[in-house]
């Protein structure tokens, strides 16, 4: 701007205005013509670009210097560790990986990604963890039940992929890669607009219409088998996030090279990278001392490939790691999940008519509870429920049904057990 300004030259400039004057009696126009010397007239107009452009000129600049955020540090990656964070409550026996996804999904308000590779529909088991331990996280649950299917999960913003075991690293790789670049970082802050999807929806028309919406310079996607997906809606997950999801199924991935963004064969691209797959970020000192001493050790067991080498400008630690030992690291920065404030108002009027199960399995789904054992004997399978309730609380309405029903409801956190008396 002051390159500009400098090259701006003024001649002595004459300005004709008419001045109004007004009395009772009459008004007058008088011409007048007013010299501005052109030393001053410069420094006034000087001083109007000063105080116009500089606003712009500065928001160009920060825009220039903006961080790239750590790809497990933006807000949409810390909620998401946060839940994953969390104590798991939930425990079942030989119920499908699918179910258990949706459930965990619908539970905790997250965006659980199946893998097409990976079996959804085999039994999983997720067992009561011994008393005597720390109740597993929902992380722990969900990777203990992956692993009975050879997956695993991977975070990203705004969506969980679950992946195969033999997938995840590279996987994860290529999702920091496409953030930590300044010309693709863009992607890591969009939200995708990728439209919800029912059941049935073919995986070439998806893959086409995230193409046209997100990557119009990329003039087609590879040609892929035919495939059929589930429902899903991937709500608040970024760009970036949705590209590994959508193309790392059929062993695609969206990176970037000189010509810009490109969808390239996955294998080719990890053969590329030859043993070069450790990434860099520099935590500052500030991230370094909210941590503890004890659980930096820990992390630097668990992945004793990383290297860590001190910087003293900006003061922090320049850390080189996997891509999964970055998450790792950063759940040590993640703060607990904020606790919901309980809300002691009234949550349900109306009138209810139906037999138990069907009484049951909407409160499941009205209150996110998980009811056990089910199904119901059948001598209280056919039991009506009449109830007429005005402004009664979740815990009230269960004490209401358990009366009605001759049965008691045990409720500990999301599980409900249900007990007969006569067994």
């Amino acid at each position: 701007m002051t390159t500009l300004v400098a090259r701006l030259s003024f001649r002595n400039l004459r300005i004709g205005y008419q001045t109004i004057f007004a009395n009772a009696y009459k008004t007058s126009l008088t011409a007048t013509t007013i010299v501005i010397p052109r030393y001053f007239l410069g420094r006034c107009v000087s001083a109007v670009l000063f105080v116009f452009l500089l606003p712009s000129f500065l928001h160009v600049q920060a825009l220039h210097a903006q961080a790239i955020v750590h790809p497990y540090l933006s807000p949409g990656a810390i909620a998401t560790t946060q839940v994953l964070l969390s104590p798991n409550e939930s425990r079942f026996e030989n119920a499908s990986l699918e179910w258990l996804l949706e459930r965990t999904a619908k539970e905790n308000g997250l965006n659980i990604w199946c893998d097409r590779r990976v079996a959804r529909d085999t039994l999983v088991t997720i067992k009561s963890t011994d008393e005597s331990q720390p109740m597993a996280t929902i992380e722990q649950s969900l990777a203990a039940a992956c692993d009975q299917v050879d997956a695993t999960i991977l975070p990203l913003d705004g969506v969980i992929a679950v992946v195969p075991k033999s997938k995840r690293d590279i996987l994860a790789t290529v999702y920091w890669k496409l953030i930590a670049s300044k010309k693709s970082n863009a992607l890591a802050i969009a939200k995708s607009k990728l439209k919800p999807w029912a059941k049935g929806a073919q995986a070439s028309d998806l893959l086409e219409q995230f193409r046209s919406v997100h990557l119009p310079s990329i003039s087609q996607v590879p040609i892929i088998e035919h495939d059929l997906w589930p429902a899903f809606d991937f709500q608040e997950a970024t760009v970036a996030s949705v590209s590994v999801c959508l193309l790392g199924g059929f062993d695609l991935c969206l990176v970037e090279n000189e010509q810009g963004l490109v969808i390239e064969p996955l294998s080719e691209w990890e053969a590329s990278l030859g043993q070069d797959v450790m990434v860099e970020w520099l935590y500052d000192q500030k991230m370094i001392d909210r941590t503890k001493e004890d659980d930096r050790k820990a992390w630097k067991l668990r992945w004793p490939d990383s290297k860590g080498v001190r910087n003293t400008k900006p003061l922090g630690s320049r850390i080189t790691a996997t891509a999964m030992a970055h998450y790792d690291f950063a759940k040590l920065l993640t703060p607990p999940r904020p606790k919901p404030t309980k809300n002691s108002t009234k949550v349900f009027s109306g009138t209810i008519k139906a037999d138990l199960p069907r009484l049951i399995d909407w409160m499941s789904n009205q209150f996110q509870l998980e009811f056990y054992p089910l199904p119901l004997p059948a001598e209280y399978a056919n039991k009506q429920i009449d109830l007429d309730v005005k402004d009664i609380t979740m815990d009230e309405l269960l004490s209401l049904v358990a009366k009605k029903a001759s049965i008691e409801f045990k409720k500990s956190g999301k599980r409900v057990e249900v007990v007969f008396p006569d067994r």
